[in-house]
């Protein structure tokens, strides 16, 4: 038996497949960008929709290879948020025969840090963060166990162009009752942060996974994209070419988090929502 995971996100998508013994199969990325445009309108665009349905199409096609299985897609912050949202989600899941939901912020966190916390269970307590394209996730884990969470209405898309002031005053909205000087996190933003930092050509799994960084290293990427143009990002050829667009934003959104909390370091976990939608499954 097989199992697998859709994270449809408000920038980008994923599919993993794995087998019974927990091997992965498959782990594609799909750079969809749903959220784009998203601020303006408050709906998902038709162009967009067509977008979609090559995506769900090649979705459908990839899932049939590794039948039988069992397989969940979870829908996050763009399709909660856009007034057409449940409708195209109710659309895909019929045409496609895929049991695709949207999820609330919670159980987003819910599931990050089910797929997450294995690798950290030696940590009485820490804070799990998760950067989407529309929301973030920031969560307060004691003895192996989500204390408290909470999810945050910026992301790599809808606060770009934003200020470390403007994440601060949304932090702000909510008050954490633990402390950790200990973050973990996930997501494309501290791990291309963390490629960047190793010196590496590209991601490589193996290297990023677990690695720690300061938020002084944070803070010299972050510096770095927001004194370059966007046409010099573009031009960097060691960044994913489909990230270059929300890495300014994205460091930015990482660095005030850890500059709010005054944490100590950040440890970078490659685990995500893909994996916990899996271990979900397979408990």
């Amino acid at each position: 038996m097989n199992f697998g995971a859709i994270d449809l996100g408000s920038n980008t998508s994923f599919l993993k497949i794995v087998n019974e013994r927990k091997e992965t199969l498959l782990d594609k990325i799909f750079y969809t960008k749903t959220a784009r445009g998203l601020n303006s309108t408050g709906f998902i665009s038709v162009e967009k929709i067509f977008e979609l349905d090559i995506f769900f199409a090649e979705i459908s096609e990839l899932v049939k290879q590794f039948s039988p299985i069992t397989i969940i897609g979870n829908a996050t912050a763009v399709y909660r948020d856009a007034t057409n949202g449940a409708d195209i989600i109710n659309y895909f899941s019929k045409k496609y025969s895929l049991n695709l939901i949207i999820i609330d912020g919670k159980k987003e966190a819910q599931l990050s840090f089910l797929g997450a916390k294995n690798d950290f269970l030696n940590y009485d307590n820490y804070f799990l963060i998760d950067i989407g394209g529309r929301s973030t996730e920031i969560s307060f884990i004691q003895n192996g166990d989500i204390f408290e969470s909470f999810s945050f209405s910026f992301g790599v898309v809808s606060f770009d162009g934003k200020t470390k002031n403007d994440v601060f005053k949304e932090l702000n909205r909510f008050k954490f009752s633990k402390k950790s000087k200990i973050f973990v996190g996930l997501g494309g933003v501290p791990t291309t942060i963390g490629t960047l930092e190793k010196g590496l050509l590209s991601f490589k799994e193996d290297l990023i996974h677990l690695l720690e960084l300061s938020p002084k290293q944070v803070e010299k990427w972050y510096s770095f994209f927001n004194n370059s143009s966007q046409k010099d990002i573009e031009n960097l050829d060691i960044l994913d070419p489909k990230r270059r667009d929300v890495i300014k934003s994205g460091s930015m959104i990482l660095l005030a988090i850890l500059e709010f909390f005054d944490a100590e370091k950040i440890i970078l976990s490659t685990k995500s929502l893909r994996d916990g939608i899996i271990e979900e499954i397979i408990s």
